[in-house]
């Protein structure tokens, strides 16, 4: 009997070296996360990581230099705003989801007499808010 032998071949590369290069020092410049880069690049999450792990191996990371221009300096001020600002917006349409407010203003004088708030927007939360005004009053 002839037994047939099975030859490993090899797939091959998805990513040309370049591509994967380009990736790698994108990941390395600090300014973007290894998952963010690959998001960006289209290509699975895991596979930078692997790529950045055989190219420090291979070659010393570069230190980052310590002289950052201004504009370097400025763009990553204003990203870290961007973020801030973002976060900030969450919280405020999570905020405006639940919680609804009935004031009862007192026309002569400009002020508040009464207010109500309530996680549901309905009559009883004007009639509370009218309560509240009239009680105080």
């Amino acid at each position: 009997m002839n037994k047939k032998s099975k030859v490993k071949t090899s797939a091959p590369a998805a990513f040309d070296r370049e591509f994967r290069e380009t990736a790698v020092k994108l990941a390395l410049t600090g300014l973007k996360g290894i998952a963010e880069v690959a998001r960006e690049l289209g290509i699975p999450p895991r596979k930078p990581y692997g790529w950045v792990a055989a190219y420090k191996q291979k070659n010393v990371t570069p230190a980052p230099t310590s002289r950052a221009t201004a504009s370097d300096e400025a763009y990553l001020a204003l990203q870290k705003k961007y973020r801030e600002l973002e976060q900030e917006n969450e919280i405020l349409k999570k905020a405006a989801a639940w919680l609804y407010l009935a004031t009862c203003i007192d026309l002569y004088s400009r002020k508040i007499v009464g207010w109500q708030t309530s996680s549901r927007i309905d009559s009883n939360l004007v009639v509370d808010a009218f309560r509240r005004a009239t009680y105080l009053g």
